[in-house]
């Protein structure tokens, strides 16, 4: 909403709550609206100060729907030994394109449009359709996968300050799934995820992936723990910790 909209509607006595969903890659537009609010939910906490010179803010982690984010039957077929769900953007076109995943079963969705002609990814993507998958599909298809990944993008739509912190809403999907994935390093994922690898480049990530599929167990394992570490990230515990907040 507009700035002078959110003006008029709080000089009517209504309160307004703005949770910014794109930390820190938009903190400088986020912060723009924040100062017409009453109180900012920020999905990352590293420009956190910034929002609270401004007014009340708290950080709301990503959360997810038990209804719609939840494991595979046990005894369920995969068909996919890797698939990852996003925007294809430059950065990470280059990194799947950099990573050895010959011979695997691999499947790319989202807005993977603008891929090169050549590009070995068009094999595993939707190529030629909008690109959108929806909370369903998106679940649906980390349940028929074995492994996951996470990899953030490397642009931002404006200029931002600091690198992020937070997990995404990705990792917290996947957990909740019980879908197996290695990771993009970020603080906050290490402190919950410390049972799934970290990679640093595209050959270690590679490794880590057909590592996790040569060992069933121990990648069950470590998917199951995941998954207890975001138990309480669901909207429903979420909608509680906001009440607590304004009722102060």
């Amino acid at each position: 909403a507009p700035p002078p909209l959110l003006d008029m509607m709080r000089g009517r006595g209504h309160r307004i709550v703005l949770l910014h969903t794109e930390s820190p890659y938009q903190d400088d537009e986020q912060l723009a609206r924040a100062a017409h609010a009453d109180l900012s939910l920020v999905n990352d906490p590293v420009n956190l100060d910034r929002y609270r010179e401004i007014g009340p803010a708290e950080y709301m982690p990503h959360a997810y729907r038990p209804q719609v984010h939840y494991p595979a039957d046990p005894a369920a077929a995969k068909k996919w030994d890797l698939s990852f769900i996003g925007t294809g953007f430059p950065s990470r076109v280059k990194f799947f394109e950099a990573m050895n995943l010959d011979g695997l079963d691999v499947h790319l969705a989202g807005p993977w449009l603008n891929l090169p002609p050549d590009s070995q990814l068009r094999d595993w993507t939707m190529a030629g359709d909008e690109g959108c998958v929806d909370n369903d599909q998106t679940a649906g298809i980390y349940r028929q996968s074995r492994c996951g990944i996470n990899f953030y993008r490397r642009e931002a739509e404006d200029a931002h300050a600091g690198e992020g912190w937070a997990v995404g809403p990705r990792e917290v999907e996947l957990a909740a799934c019980g879908t197996w994935f290695t990771r993009d390093p970020r603080p906050e994922s290490d402190e919950l995820f410390p049972m799934l690898p970290a990679f640093t480049s595209p050959a270690e990530a590679s490794e880590q992936i057909r590592w996790a599929l040569a060992h069933p167990g121990a990648r069950e394992k470590a998917a199951a723990l995941a998954r207890e570490a975001i138990t309480d990230r669901t909207f429903t515990s979420h909608a509680r910790r906001l009440l607590a907040i304004l009722d102060r």
